[in-house]
């Protein structure tokens, strides 16, 4: 920014700077929840919550996979379902998942919940004509009610 501020308003002469040279190779972290941290995070967050925060943790999908999912993309009989996330150009990629135990049994546990969405919550306040104590999906990003807060909370 210097440079650029040096050269537009001071008029200075400033060569061109080939950053790329002094860029450094940066290296890949993954990380992964120990047992106990996932363990952690399950007592902490709202009960309505978990069932999509263990869905992820299960099958590694991202939150906006998460969230769009609907019935219509599960498939109790063969054992999987279809996700549709991240691709490239901003194209949707579908991805079609088997269902390990874990997951079907979550899934199974979850059926009745809503008649469309897989993953809801249940309000428990009430605004956008919504009404305290009912299931509704597209779970609110965290923020001001964010998901993560002691349940005495709420």
């Amino acid at each position: 920014m210097m440079m650029l501020e040096a050269k537009k308003v001071w008029k200075i002469a400033v060569e061109d700077i080939e950053w790329k040279k002094f860029m450094l190779a940066e290296e890949v972290i993954k990380t992964e929840a120990s047992p106990d941290q996932e363990a952690f995070l399950m007592t902490i967050l709202r009960g309505d919550y978990a069932p999509a925060v263990r869905f992820t943790l299960l099958t590694g999908v991202r939150l906006e996979e998460v969230v769009g999912l609907d019935w219509t993309a599960v498939r109790f009989h063969t054992r999987d379902f279809t996700v549709w996330g991240k691709g490239k150009d901003g194209l949707k990629k579908e991805r079609t998942i088997p269902m390990s135990k874990a997951v079907y049994d979550l899934l199974w546990s979850l059926k009745d919940d809503h008649a469309t969405a897989v993953f809801t919550y249940i309000a428990k306040r009430t605004s956008d004509g919504r009404t305290k104590g009912l299931r509704y999906h597209k779970i609110p990003p965290p923020g001001r009610n964010a998901c993560i807060r002691p349940r005495n909370e709420y």
